[in-house]
């Protein structure tokens, strides 16, 4: 009895692991990059760069959060890289300051958190939407304000 009972819970652990590490994430909130599915025109004349450090595009929307948590909570391993991310456009406006804050919204598979990777968009863009998904390339780097160093994407350009 005990050497069925051994058996069952092998077989059962490694179902339960065969389950795992699937790239492919259906449960997630952060959408895997479409064609271009934001309300951009076509008139972008920034161009992409030629040479992208980190392509968080191609990682699972688990490793895209722990990605960005990371490149927030350590930021100067990432200064000067070239970055590729995909997530929810979202726009602050500070009203006291009339200032405006670009922002990546990604979130992990469950959804159930969520961290923003701030950027300033290459001029000659159009801006989308609010929640509209967009892909975006741009040099990490930072900006002081009010004596605060603030990490962000650079020269920003969406691509499709």
């Amino acid at each position: 009895m005990k050497m069925l009972f051994c058996v069952l819970m092998m077989v059962l652990t490694l179902v339960s692991l065969a389950a795992c590490g699937g790239k492919n994430e259906t449960n997630s909130k952060t959408p895997s990059p479409p064609g271009s599915q934001s309300r951009l025109t076509e008139k972008q004349p920034a161009s992409e760069p030629d040479r992208i450090d980190i392509d968080l595009t191609e990682f699972s929307s688990n490793m895209v959060y722990a990605e960005v948590y990371h490149m927030i909570s350590a930021p100067e391993q990432y200064l000067g890289k070239t970055i590729k991310i995909y997530g929810v456009y979202e726009l602050y406006v500070d009203p006291d300051i009339e200032r405006e804050y670009h922002t990546c919204i990604v979130t992990d598979a469950a959804a159930c958190c969520s961290v923003g990777l701030e950027f300033a968009p290459a001029g000659g863009q159009d801006l989308p939407q609010n929640s509209d998904s967009v892909t975006l390339i741009g040099k990490f780097g930072f900006y002081e304000e009010n004596g605060n160093r603030t990490y962000c994407l650079t020269d920003a350009v969406f691509v499709s």
